[in-house]
């Protein structure tokens, strides 16, 4: 199976963090969120994406979603997923990570899914090189 760009998924855990992530993905229309925070952090992540999943933190930490969140991105048949390096986010990233085998890429600034191959563009040196890597998916 192939990844496709319907097949990227961004986990957002703070205001203002899909807007961002979005501007990494070649079309953000055809990209999910993961929400995990207020119902406010889910009206965000559903403008112009492909659909947003919610999960409601109530007064639990988002880190203790890690293992719940894993589990909705694990349900996807091939998928690339990201996100800032807020701690809930490395802990969910990690986890799916961890149970495929996946290779784990910080400070992403560009995804694009060409062909079988999965390419992302990051920051490297304190931001002042942009480090492209590729690989053939599934990533």
């Amino acid at each position: 199976m192939v990844v496709t760009m319907s097949n990227i998924w961004i986990v957002a855990t703070k205001h203002g963090e899909v807007g961002a992530l979005l501007g990494a993905v070649t079309d953000p229309s055809s990209t999910h969120v993961l929400a995990i925070g207020p119902e406010s952090l889910a009206e965000e992540g559903a403008c112009g994406t492909a659909g947003v999943k919610w999960m409601d933190l109530g007064a639990a930490s988002a880190e203790a979603f890690a293992r719940a969140a894993a589990d909705v991105l694990l349900a996807q048949e091939e998928l690339v997923a990201f996100g800032h390096a807020t701690p809930a986010v490395r802990a969910a990233l990690g986890l799916v990570s961890a149970r495929l085998g996946a290779c784990t890429v910080s400070d992403v600034v560009k995804v694009d899914v060409v062909g079988e191959t999965v390419r992302v563009d990051r920051s490297a040196v304190d931001g002042m090189v942009i480090e492209s890597l590729a690989r053939p998916s599934p990533a």
